[in-house]
This record gives structure tokens, C-alpha cells and sequence, in this order.
């Protein structure tokens, strides 16, 4: 008979050559929906999920099984509660970070790629097995010890619950939250009892714990955010998340033992923040019109006389690499690019505006579509940006003083372009353009052209040349085309596409019309199967043109080189023709004179500038100067 380790022992060398002993407790089957890849239609599917559990309690892990919902029911009736199996040549879940996983034992392992052999028969070996097996997880973390951890991360644990908050409040989501004091009876360094205050979410727990004070429960999935080295960190346990009646174990034993004590003691030490949900900032109603590079200019001058909220028009927010981290505790959060006509500034998306620009519905949909490289984010936004600031952290150098103000930009509001001809470039710009020609020139922006503007150049890959004058630089070249031929694909490499358009016509430029649009270019794209739709302009269904607004990145003898494109729809054409063309003028009265090295410290005055009324508008109708 083969030899049984202790699950204690499971890790990826391990898992390849050992058998382990596992008892399965708290099996559920469970629905969650994400967004397709392919068709973008939201998907519902269904998981099978439960606790495996060593030979010694405080050394468990989840197993699962995703499949469809008769699928995941047999694996149920399958694997049932309170069975004993031998656990071997393990399947990990590959997407699952360690940090969110809350069990001792680091692992999620997919029972439908493992081999499981049951150990429920009458050989008397296996009765010795069973019966030695414990009844149900028992998580080995203290209070002091959740307290050590430095890093976000997830845990469970068991204590006593010494009082219930009188004072509830709300979650962005309108959920009741409550802070909950727990207690062990292990001691701080101090020499005080040790407590700690989780903020739990959701009604019906909260009235579960009201009925449990003074008694031991375990908490599953508890969530610890550490968001400054040195601050104590900040415990939430979220709605989802598994509360129940602590197991019968030794340590159960003895908080009840103690309970009495624990509960009344006056001699403690919180070792803990309360949680306090960060409600969505008001940016609504007139905000300033501005541009990407007086808000970059100004991240390390906070005495800078620039608006609280800012709005900018036409940008483009650069997609997150797969390798990047996207994620801050259990949210999303990421930190890119936005970039405009006037250069980027990096700005900080908290997750529901990360979700809105992925149009999907959670978290786990957004991250795998962002390590498969398929975010796909609009390719031209209006957005609402908020300026705060922050004193640095002392980092033991000089680079980063202690006590040093810089400047944090947040993307609190966002929507894709319409195309609506009160978006369009007018006269208030004239006081950014003013501001924005006595600053050092930015080639990083986006260039708003017309395809005959973009020329081949051998140092930067292109140039634009407005009127036979040099035109700024940029990192791509917004332009707006039609095609009334199909792309041609070419398959490269081991799974990769090269897309060809020929006869591409330049569909913005007066020198032609809407019907008649000039030009004859070539468009070429590289992606993979998933992104050949994004690449291809063939023309509609009883339509003459497809039109696309393209980022080009590159001018060659083999043609345009497209970064990304987005179709514009039919009834839009007109409208996105002529807001192409005021973005053509605007950047064409983009001079900048500024002498200064470009840096992070200007001290910029952006007064006087007109405030727009919503998200989707300029603040007036009067036509740009030529």
C-alpha cells in the first residue's frame, strides 16, 4: 500500500511523485458569471468547491472542479462531505495568486486533473485512516499572528468574538458593514491581550455575530490590507465570505474555557485600523477642461495653481502588459498612461472604472481577460480626473525625503467617445492651448492627422507634416480611414496573424467627401486568432465603407503600422469626420515655446479656463481659430 504523506508536505515538487491523505469537508456547488472572450456575452458557469483536509487540522487546502452544473453536481455526489482519499499526481489552479489564498496550505487544486482514489472501503487500514482523520478544518493563525503580516494577503481564523460596533455604515454597493472586536487571548508585546477589529460586511452576518458574542467562530477568507510599512493593518471580511460556530477541536475547547475572561477584560491592545470604505469622489457638474501635460508637469509641484478635478477630452488609456500587476489587496487597481494630443500622465483606475472600460461585470473576469492580453479598452475616451496629494514614506535615501508632497492623480469618472458634435474641439481650448505653448514641448502624446500627413521618417519610424510644415511628434497618429476592400491574413510564427488592407482611403480629408473619400494606402496589423476581428475592415453588409479611427505607430514601404483600431458606426461617420478634423486643427496650433527641460515640477497656473457642464461636451460652440 502506498505510503500517505501529511498534506502539510503538498507543493509542486511534491505534488508530481506523492500521495496524501485528504478528508473533504464543506463541498458546495456555486454559479458566477463572466464575460466570453470571443463574443463578448456574459457566461454563466458553474463550480464545484471544497475543503481538504490533512491529518493534522491546521493543514488544509480547496479543491475544486469547474465544469457545467450537472457536471459539477456529480463531482458533489461524488466527492461527499466527511469521505477520505488519496490524494495524487496534483493538478494546481494556475490564476489563483498565493496572496489570496486563505487556506494554511497554499494551493488550489483542480480534482477533475488529479487523481483522487477513495480510501472509504472495509480494509482495516483504511478504517484505522478514516478514523484518524480530524472532523473539519481548524485554521492554526492567532491574532498575533495576523498582525505580524506585512503584505495584503488572506487567512482564516478562530476567536472569540469580544464585541459587536454599535455604529454601522455603508458600502459603495449599500451594504451594512460593522466593526467586530476579536480576541484570542494571545498577548501583544506590550504584555496587553491582543485584539484586533475586522470590518464585516453584509446584514444577516452581522446579526449572526450579534448573537455570538462571547463565543469562539471561524472566520474564512478574512482579508488584511497593508497599505504603508509600519501602519497597523486594516482587516475586512467581505459578504461572500464564510463565517460559522468555531469547530471542536482543542482550540475551541479552550476559548470557551475563556470566554468569560476575554470577553470582560479591560487590559487590551488593538493592534488593528478600522476599516472606512473609500466613497466614490463627486466630480460631478462643471469641472475644467484641460490636457494631459499640465497634470503631468505638476505631480511633484502640489502648490501648483491647477484644479482639483480636471476633464479631458479624446484620450487614450494604454491597456495594462499581461506581466504588469493589476491588483492592490483584493481590488483592482492599476496605474497607466492616459495619453491626449498634449502627451501622457499616469494615472492611477480604481476597479469600477477598470470594469467599465473592460465591460465586464467583476474582478476575476477583468484579470483574465488582462493576463490573456484581451482587456480591450475603448481606443478614445472623455474622462474626469481628481489631483490629490500625498506625503512620501522615508525610504532610507535621499532620493524620496520623508515629508516631501507629491501629487496623485486618480481617473474617477470615464466614457467611451460618442462622437457628438459638442465633443468636438472649439474655442475653449484657447486658454490650454495659451498655457500649453509656453511649456516644454511633449513628443509622447497622440497626433490627430490625416493618413497623408503621416510620413516614413528613419529615426522615429514616422513624422507628421501638416501643410508641408513639420507637425509635433507623437507616440501614434490618430486618423480616420475607410475601406471598401476585404483584409487579406497572413498566418506568421506559431499562432500569430499579419493583417494587410489595402486601398485604404483617407475618408477625413477635405480633398475628398464622405462618398468619395481620396487616397489609396495600405494598413498592416500584427495579433493573434482572438484579435484578428480588431484588425480587419472588411466593409459591412450592404455597405460601400467600413471606417475605423486607427492608432498608427509606424510609416513604411509595407505600409501604416496599426497599434489599434476601433470601428465607427454608420450613422456616426459624418460627426466623427468632423470632430477628426478640429482635432486635426487643434494640434496644428500646438506650438509649444517653453525653453525649460521637460519635468514634474513646473509651476503651472491654470486659471481661467472654461469648465465643461458633462462628461460628453466643451464648454462652447465657437470654432477654433485657423
Amino acid at each position: 500500500m502506498t505510503q500517505l504523506q501529511n498534506l502539510k508536505s503538498l507543493n509542486k515538487s511534491s505534488a508530481k511523485v506523492a500521495t496524501f491523505a485528504a478528508k473533504l469537508c464543506d463541498g458546495v456547488v456555486e454559479k458566477y458569471t463572466y464575460v466570453q472572450k470571443g463574443s463578448q456575452q456574459q457566461v454563466t458557469a458553474h463550480k464545484f468547491e471544497v475543503t481538504l483536509v490533512g491529518r493534522n487540522p491546521g493543514d488544509y487546502c480547496k479543491g475544486f472542479v469547474k465544469a457545467s452544473k450537472d457536471d459539477c453536481e456529480k463531482a458533489a455526489a461524488k466527492f461527499k462531505d466527511g469521505t477520505v482519499w488519496a490524494l495524487s499526481k496534483v493538478a494546481f489552479d494556475s490564476y489563483t495568486a498565493g496572496q489570496y489564498i486563505s487556506t494554511p496550505v497554499l494551493y488550489r487544486v483542480d480534482l477533475s486533473k488529479s487523481a483522487m482514489t477513495s480510501r472509504d472501503t472495509n480494509s482495516e487500514e483504511d478504517k484505522a485512516l478514516c478514523a484518524s482523520m480530524p472532523s473539519a478544518p481548524v485554521p492554526p493563525t492567532s491574532v498575533v499572528d495576523l498582525t505580524r503580516i506585512t503584505t495584503n494577503r488572506s487567512t482564516d481564523l478562530i476567536a472569540v468574538v469580544k464585541e459587536v460596533g454599535a455604529q454601522t455604515r455603508q458600502s459603495r454597493g449599500q451594504e451594512l458593514i460593522v466593526d467586530v472586536l476579536l480576541v484570542d487571548g494571545t498577548m501583544a508585546s506590550s504584555g496587553n491581550l491582543a485584539t484586533i477589529d475586522v470590518s464585516v460586511f453584509g446584514a444577516s452576518k452581522i446579526e449572526k455575530l450579534k448573537a455570538a458574542v462571547g463565543k469562539p467562530m471561524a472566520f474564512f477568507n478574512l482579508s488584511i490590507s497593508c497599505e504603508k510599512r509600519g501602519e497597523k493593518p486594516k482587516l475586512t471580511h467581505y459578504s461572500k465570505d464564510k463565517i460559522a460556530s468555531a469547530p471542536e477541536c482543542e482550540k475551541t475547547t479552550e476559548l470557551c474555557q475563556k470566554a468569560g475572561d476575554l470577553t470582560s477584560a479591560t487590559n487590551t491592545e488593538r493592534l488593528t485600523q478600522v476599516w472606512v470604505p473609500q466613497g466614490t469622489r463627486d466630480v460631478s457638474g462643471p469641472q475644467t477642461l484641460s490636457c494631459a501635460a499640465f497634470l503631468d508637469y505638476t505631480t511633484e509641484t502640489p502648490e501648483a495653481n491647477v484644479p482639483d478635478v480636471s476633464q479631458l477630452m479624446f484620450v487614450h488609456i494604454e491597456e495594462p502588459a499581461p506581466q504588469e500587476n493589476i491588483l492592490s489587496g483584493d481590488r483592482v487597481w492599476l496605474v497607466t498612461p492616459v495619453r491626449d494630443n498634449s502627451g501622457p500622465v499616469s494615472v492611477g483606475i480604481p476597479q469600477r472604472c477598470a470594469l467599465e472600460l473592460a465591460k465586464v461585470q467583476d474582478k476575476d473576469t477583468f484579470t483574465k481577460r488582462h493576463a490573456a492580453g484581451e482587456l480591450n479598452f475603448p481606443l478614445l475616451c472623455h474622462v474626469r480626473i481628481s489631483r490629490t496629494k500625498r506625503e512620501a514614506e522615508a525610504k532610507g535615501g535621499a532620493s524620496q525625503p520623508a515629508g516631501k508632497i507629491y501629487v496623485n492623480h486618480t481617473l474617477e469618472e470615464v466614457g467611451p467617445v460618442s462622437w457628438n458634435p459638442s465633443s468636438a474641439p472649439n474655442a475653449a481650448y484657447t486658454e490650454v492651448l495659451a498655457i500649453l505653448n509656453n511649456c516644454p514641448p511633449n513628443d509622447e502624446g497622440i497626433v490627430f492627422a490625416y493618413l497623408a500627413d503621416v510620413q516614413p521618417d528613419p529615426f522615429c519610424g514616422m513624422h507628421i507634416s501638416f501643410d508641408d510644415a513639420p507637425g509635433p511628434k507623437g507616440i501614434y497618429a490618430a486618423v480616420l480611414v475607410a475601406c471598401d476592400t476585404k483584409s487579406k491574413t497572413i498566418a506568421i510564427g506559431d499562432n500569430g496573424f499579419k493583417v494587410v488592407t489595402a486601398s485604404v482611403k483617407d475618408i477625413a480629408n477635405p480633398a475628398g467627401n464622405p462618398s468619395a473619400p481620396v487616397g489609396d494606402h495600405t494598413l498592416v496589423g500584427y495579433c493573434n486568432m482572438d484579435g484578428l476581428p480588431g484588425f480587419r475592415l472588411d466593409p459591412p453588409r450592404g455597405k460601400q465603407f467600413r471606417v475605423a479611427v486607427v492608432l498608427i505607430t509606424k510609416a513604411d514601404e509595407e505600409g501604416f503600422h496599426i497599434h489599434k483600431l476601433e470601428y465607427i458606426e454608420q450613422d456616426q461617420v459624418n460627426d466623427a469626420i468632423k470632430c477628426m478634423q478640429r482635432l486635426r486643427r487643434l494640434n496644428k496650433q500646438i506650438h509649444p515655446a517653453g525653453t525649460e527641460k521637460r519635468s514634474h515640477n513646473l509651476p503651472l497656473t491654470a486659471t481661467g479656463i472654461k469648465k465643461a457642464r458633462t462628461l460628453q461636451s466643451v464648454p462652447t460652440n465657437t470654432s477654433l481659430p485657423d
